[in-house]
């Protein structure tokens, strides 16, 4: 059995990868969103089914139904179709669809309307 420590070590002894680890670390829940976005989309087009839906179902815990309205309800169905797209192994569906979204995301993030 693997020393979870070691793995971190091995992790970030890369430089980049240490960058990468801190830079998520201190991220703010919006950049966060924005990460998961772009390993989902990565994911699908690289047909990596568990990463893609990993930070699909990331997104989805991430959603506050309470304040969000229908705003929340609209991305939890959206992420649940690209869920079930990456079931069945359609990858460029929830692609597309994610790719909408992180563009969406990056501007209302530019103009400080996500913030």
């Amino acid at each position: 059995m693997m020393n979870p420590d070691t793995t971190t070590q091995q992790r970030t002894s890369n430089p980049t990868s240490a960058y990468k680890v801190q830079e998520i670390a201190t991220a703010s829940p919006e950049k966060c969103i924005l990460h998961l976005y772009d390993v989902a989309i990565q994911s699908c087009a690289q047909k990596k089914d568990e990463k893609a839906r990993q930070a699909l179902t990331m997104l989805i815990d991430g959603l506050n139904f309470d304040n969000g309205g229908d705003l929340a309800s609209g991305l939890f169905m959206l992420y649940d179709y690209c869920l079930r797209m990456v079931h069945r192994k359609k990858y460029d569906i929830p692609q597309k669809v994610l790719q909408g979204l992180r563009e969406s995301w990056q501007k209302a993030l530019a103009n400080g309307i996500a913030a």
